[in-house]
């Protein structure tokens, strides 16, 4: 490709001078890009009072692990402010945060910049420091920089890493984005290393084919796909500038769905992110905005803003020290502003498919008591974030968190609403499928098969079907059926879980149970039968039960309530309900054979006399 500049020349990788005015229109068009301006300039004014004799590379808000990223939105507030505003204050802080770090740190010192990831983010911080903040600094200072610049790059070209492979599990990761991505984008600002930049047009090219699926479902989770293109997308714009290929536009058919995953993903209450896959229990990332900014997604654009206002995060618009610094680039991407559009006058149903197995269900839209409902069983491109939960379901309502996902740390599958066979727990690596979505009148049906999640000469497993049935209306509650089985014959001892937010509290009823929401108070049943004989639903003690991952050790009970039933069968056929209820009786449930072979019927009935029956049979289950 083309040199983006002589070396040591301005950069100017984004804009100049003459973008200006289009550039500071465009922050002041419409209410939510003025608030995303006021926060920049409100962070940058912060930022005005961080220390440089020494500077602080960690601090109360940031670990090592986030150095980088921190100093990138130091640098990349403070130099864009300074642009906005015409105000030399921005300008001579960043300069000054700038120089410290590269008179203090080495690019290859793992006590500052531990990993090819930290490398990455400092090495993305220079490159945009060296270029918005160039005016600021003598030509001296500037080839410090530079100097600094060409060691960090050359240790990210040079790094013989599984990151280098051409595999979709690593090309599909963040890690492989921001590696590259800073690799090129130091490239493109020192403006005589076309080895660099055309090794990272490469990489970054293979990560947006495969960092999502048709559907825009990033599998890693919407927090590290923020992380991940926050590396990729701001080498992508300056490249297509400098004269290189338009990797974003050859990415568009993806890009303008990833958006969705925050839509389908947003909580009813709180505005935080269902927490599936690696995705923690955090608002929406504005760095994954770029296909909605780009197509013009409002009902994307509403998601995002709502996750944050309902969470106390509109900050965020500014940036945040856990993500990749991509905040200015938010009145950079497409030719119009951009208005949020709720999802109801937008026409988005109740219900969306990913492709890569993961269904998600609603019975409104507008609502703390709105209910959410997940089902998750496909394949996951990058096993690294990959979770063994697969036919995992989650349901919210009420205000309630009823079954969740635990969190990023708790992968198992004995930490999801999972089933155990014959002693064995789902594997790294394992897949599901999901065989069936549909909608009717007043539901929804999902079924998913995941025997090729569990290592099958352990337990031999032949079938691990779920199927799920969510009641939207007039009471919104689930209904899932597990048929599962082993290869060899005879009784086999099994186990099913139903996690739910540590906070809960649990009151045996009988068989069942009926937890009690630490929200508002909200109640629901959980009963569970099997075939027509209920069985008992019992409380799991935790308080022993670790997880060590990545050399840190986390507890259970810190973060889910485990309920479980244990049975032994040959060939179980496992019924499930949860079902949220008012007052004080509990809806009684009745399972009976049905005519056909393997079918029941499933009645419920509410304290008002209200009565709904199911026809659960092996492949399908449906509201009579």
């Amino acid at each position: 490709m083309p040199h983006a500049a002589f070396a040591g020349d301005q950069p100017h990788l984004f804009f100049d001078t003459t973008d200006h005015a289009s550039i500071d229109a465009r922050s002041q068009a419409l209410p939510w890009l003025q608030r995303a301006r006021t926060e920049i300039l409100a962070k940058a004014d912060s930022y005005l009072q961080v220390p440089t004799a020494p500077y602080p590379l960690t601090g109360p808000q940031n670990d090592l692990g986030t150095a980088g990223r921190t100093l990138q939105n130091r640098l990349g507030t403070l130099g864009f402010a300074s642009y906005l505003t015409g105000n030399p204050r921005y300008a001579e802080k960043g300069r000054d945060i700038l120089l410290a770090v590269v008179r203090q740190t080495e690019p290859g010192n793992k006590a500052q910049w531990q990993t090819h990831l930290q490398q990455g983010d400092a090495a993305q911080a220079f490159a945009i420091g060296y270029d918005w903040l160039y005016d600021a600094m003598t030509e001296a200072e500037r080839a410090e920089v530079r100097a600094e610049m060409e060691e960090v790059g050359a240790l990210l070209y040079e790094a013989n890493t599984t990151w280098g492979k051409d595999v979709p599990g690593v090309t599909s990761s963040n890690h492989n984005s921001v590696h590259f991505g800073a690799l090129g984008l130091v490239g493109l600002a020192l403006g005589d290393r076309p080895d660099w930049v055309d090794l990272a047009t490469q990489r970054v090219r293979a990560f947006f084919r495969t960092f999502a699926d048709p559907t825009g479902y990033a599998t890693e989770g919407v927090h590290y796909v923020g992380y991940g293109l926050g590396g990729a997308v701001p080498f992508s714009m300056a490249l297509k500038r400098k004269g290189g290929p338009d990797l974003l536009a050859e990415a568009d058919e993806t890009l303008a769905h990833v958006g969705d995953q925050m839509v389908w993903k947003l909580l009813p209450f709180d505005g935080l992110m269902l927490p599936l896959n690696d995705n923690f229990d955090r608002p929406a990332e504005i760095a994954a905005l770029v296909g909605t900014l780009r197509h013009k997604r409002g009902d994307q654009l509403w998601a995002t803003l709502e996750s944050l206002e309902k969470s106390g995060s509109i900050d965020e618009l500014g940036g945040y020290f856990g993500i990749s610094y991509t905040a200015p680039f938010l009145f950079l991407w497409g030719d119009e502003p951009v208005a949020p559009v709720d999802p109801i006058t937008a026409g988005l149903p109740l219900g969306h498919r990913f492709e890569s197995g993961k269904v998600f269900l609603r019975d409104k839209w507008i609502g703390d008591d709105a209910t959410h409902v997940s089902f998750k069983s496909g394949y996951d491109e990058h096993r690294g974030h990959d979770h063994q939960d697969e036919n995992s379901v989650t349901f919210y309502a009420k205000g309630e968190g009823w079954l969740i996902d635990p969190q990023y740390w708790l992968e198992r599958s004995d930490a999801h609403t999972t089933l155990k066979i014959n002693g064995a727990e789902q594997i790294k690596g394992g897949d599901g499928r999901l065989v069936e979505y549909r909608e009717d009148a007043r539901g929804a049906f999902v079924r998913g098969q995941a025997e090729e999640a569990y290592d099958f000469d352990t337990a031999f497993v032949g079938q691990a079907d779920r199927k799920l049935y969510f009641v939207r209306t007039p009471r919104p509650y689930i209904l899932f059926r597990d048929d599962a089985r082993t290869e060899d014959s005879g009784q086999k001892p099994f186990e099913s879980r139903y996690v739910t937010y540590p906070g809960n509290r649990v009151e045996q009823a009988g068989e069942a149970v009926i937890i009690h929401g630490e929200r508002n108070g909200a109640k629901a049943l959980l009963a569970v039968f099997s075939g027509t004989e209920q069985l008992r639903v019992g409380e799991d003690d935790l308080s022993d039960v670790v997880l060590v991952r990545r050399g840190s050790t986390f507890r259970y009970d810190k973060y889910l309530r485990r309920l479980a039933v244990r049975f032994t069968d040959e060939s179980p056929e496992l019924i499930s309900l949860v079902v949220p209820f008012e007052g004080d009786v509990p809806p009684a449930i009745a399972v009976t054979p049905g005519t056909q072979r393997y079918s029941f019927v499933v009645s419920v009935t509410f304290a008002d006399a209200q009565c709904d029956a199911f026809l659960v049979e092996e492949d399908d289950i449906s509201l009579q």
